[in-house]
């Protein structure tokens, strides 16, 4: 009888850590956002049939991961978009691969006339104070749904 004893605990053991092994790799194929922070957000008030949206997201995570994408019921096509410097004139074109890289601890920040989410083609119009749901998309998975205020903002 006390044979079996250790043999029932051993085997409880290691059903508790294979437990813990599944769920622990669920939440990886799930794209756990724990290590994921977005502040700041806000989208621009839209001077025409195209809006922004500008924010700050932190990997809090010890691995690099990348904002690969983003979505809204008000747009029918949203890229992931940056202005440069070309020629002396100020461009906007797409993020190359649309991957915006962020390194572990580090923080990436979307702003005007720098990185930003491109809303394009709005199907509502938007006024200063109204609320606009946003989904952001990362490499790891991971999907995050955020709510940002239109802002007017200087040109």
């Amino acid at each position: 009888m006390r044979a079996k004893r250790p043999t029932i605990i051993g085997l409880a053991v290691a059903v508790t850590l294979i437990a813990s092994a599944c769920s622990n790799d669920a939440d990886a194929e799930s794209g756990s956002c724990e290590d994921i922070t977005v502040e700041e957000a806000f989208v621009r008030l839209p001077p025409a049939e195209n809006t922004a949206l500008y924010f700050e997201v932190t990997n809090n995570g010890d691995s690099e991961i990348a904002l690969v994408g983003a979505s809204t019921d008000v747009a029918t096509m949203v890229e992931l978009h940056e202005n440069i410097m070309n020629d002396g004139v100020m461009t906007m074109q797409p993020v190359a691969g649309q991957e915006i890289p962020i390194a572990a601890g580090a923080t990436a920040v979307l702003e005007p006339g720098g990185l930003h989410v491109m809303a394009m083609g709005l199907t509502a119009t938007l006024e200063e104070g109204d609320d606009v749901t946003w989904t952001l998309e990362f490499s790891n998975g991971c999907t995050t749904e955020l709510t940002a205020p239109v802002k007017a903002i200087d040109s």
